[in-house]
């Protein structure tokens, strides 16, 4: 039979060995716990930055179809305009005079553009473009009238009496411009200069009718429209932005 000596240091060992055991247990239970923990942390971290990226991934393909042509109805696009070089009558690779179609007194009918053009349609032709290149270099702002319209008569009013400037505008009457030059004066069916210039103003500006203003080459329309620019306090901003420094003076006479 064993000692009591024997008895009790048998029962600390066993007492010792299970605290061992229980503390590696639960130490382990814990490592594996906190193992888990962290674990799951890492995977929803992993989870959030995958969605994050895929939400800026979507916006970026989203504003890069906006910007290819697809704009949403509420989102516009900007255009950017190109400012408009000053149209050289006669020159070809120039495009057609900027202008504000309206009403007044139509240019007289000519003879077709499809139909081939004889030695003297051409010569015509020519001499029409050297007059009208003339014509815009006498002043900055050109006014093509007629003595019999009322529409004329007012633009004539508005740029010529009741506003100064210098240099002053030129005024061409084609209700006048009765020569027939360069074609035969005796051809009764032969147009007129004047009816000349109007047709080729209508080509070039595509304006029809008169008056029709022009600012360093380009229309700006014909009584109505000044009429409009001067009652909206605008005639004078309108003129020094088209006509720049080749104006030396613009305002409303005293």
């Amino acid at each position: 039979m064993p000692s009591t000596r024997r008895l009790k240091a048998l029962v600390i060992v066993v007492f010792v060995a299970v605290f061992l055991i229980l503390y590696h247990s639960s130490n382990a239970r814990n490592s594996r716990n906190e193992y888990l923990s962290k674990t799951l942390k890492a995977m929803e971290e992993k989870a959030s930055k995958h969605k994050a990226e895929d939400q800026k991934i979507t916006e970026m393909m989203d504003n890069a179809s906006k910007m290819k042509g697809n704009p949403g109805p509420d989102v516009q696009v900007p255009v950017e305009e190109k400012p408009k070089a000053p149209h050289k009558v006669g020159d070809p690779k120039t495009k057609p005079l900027e202008t504000i179609a309206n009403d007044e007194e139509p240019a007289t009918n000519t003879k077709s553009d499809t139909a081939p053009k004889t030695k003297q349609e051409v010569e015509n032709e020519n001499f029409v473009t050297n007059t009208l290149n003339d014509i815009l270099k006498r002043s900055p702002i050109i006014i093509f009238s007629k003595t019999t319209c009322p529409f004329s008569r007012k633009a004539k009013q508005i740029l010529l009496e009741k506003y100064n400037i210098i240099p002053a505008p030129y005024v061409v009457e084609i209700d006048q411009e009765t020569d027939k030059k360069p074609a035969s004066n005796d051809d009764p069916e032969a147009p007129t200069l004047g009816q000349r210039l109007q047709a080729t103003l209508a080509k070039m500006s595509g304006r029809k009718t008169v008056p029709n203003i022009l600012i360093s080459g380009r229309s700006i329309g014909g009584g109505d429209e000044v009429e409009q620019l001067d009652k909206e306090g605008k005639l004078e901003k309108k003129i020094r932005d088209m006509a720049g420094k080749r104006i030396i003076e613009v305002s409303i006479r005293g």
